[in-house]
C-alpha cells in the first residue's frame, strides 16, 4: 500500500479528507480534459490541424491520469 509522505500526525488529521482531496484535484484535471477536448475541436473544425486536435486531446488525457495517479485507488473509489 502506497502512504503519502506526510507526517504522521497530519496523515491522521488528513486521512478523513482523502476522498474530498482526490476530488479536489480529479475534479480540475477532469475540467481540464474536456475543456482541451473542445479547444481542439474546434481548431480541428476551424482550421483543420489534426495536429492541435491530437496533441489537445492527448494534453487533457494525459493531465486527467496524471491527477487520478497520485491518489491510492481505495481512496478514489470510497
Amino acid at each position: 500500500m502506497r502512504r503519502m509522505s506526510l507526517n504522521p500526525g497530519l496523515w491522521l488529521a488528513l486521512r478523513p479528507f482523502a476522498s474530498l482531496l482526490a476530488f479536489a484535484v480529479g475534479l480540475p484535471a477532469a475540467i481540464l480534459a474536456v475543456l482541451c477536448f473542445i479547444h481542439g475541436a474546434s481548431l480541428l473544425w476551424s482550421a483543420g490541424i489534426l495536429i492541435a486536435y491530437k496533441t489537445f486531446i492527448a494534453g487533457g488525457v494525459c493531465a486527467a491520469l496524471a491527477a487520478l495517479a497520485r491518489w491510492p485507488r481505495e481512496y478514489l473509489t470510497r
